[in-house]
């Protein structure tokens, strides 16, 4: 064998053994930074409530994706003239998702909605129009799926609009 076929040989056995060293590191689960806690008050524009969803385990995977879990109903919320948010605290939150902050910007520099998921088992409690008080709202997770939470939620004022 020549000296160069006995080097690519060592180059091709070098990359294969660097490939399974690499393989534990991309299978092992990634949670992702906790975004949160904010206070977040704003009224209502869109309501969507989601019913309880049973997700099932993706076979091998590691973290919340290798087990079947349960996401608990809640609503999509979508707020306008909202406050409590900075643009930091925005942009943390919405690289949770690998999102950008959209170009859709109120006076301030803040986009002019922003969406959160609150979980809630009756679908008749938030409607659009009200104004709500979110203490304590956060988003953790990890390849299996985001998990926001919040401490209290408060009704401000329940004046919902008709669609």
């Amino acid at each position: 064998m020549s000296v160069g076929q006995r080097l690519f040989t060592l180059l091709i056995l070098l990359g294969v053994q660097l490939c399974f060293l690499c393989i534990p590191t991309l299978l092992t689960a990634a949670p992702a930074p906790v975004a949160g806690p904010i206070d977040i008050e704003g009224t209502i524009v869109e309501a969507t409530w989601i019913p309880e969803t049973k997700i099932k385990a993706i076979p091998h995977m590691t973290g919340s994706a290798g087990v079947d879990r349960v996401m608990p109903a809640r609503f999509r919320v979508t707020l306008a003239g909202y406050s409590g948010l900075t643009v930091d605290a925005l942009e943390n939150m919405w690289s949770f998702y690998g999102w950008s902050i959209p170009r859709d910007f109120n006076g301030e520099g803040m986009p002019a909605m922003i969406v959160l998921h609150l979980a809630h088992p009756d679908k008749t409690f938030l409607k659009k129009g009200m104004r709500i008080l979110v203490k304590g709202y956060r988003i953790f997770g990890d390849e299996g799926g985001d998990y926001p939470s919040y401490k209290e939620l408060h009704i401000l004022s329940r004046t919902p609009i008709a669609d």
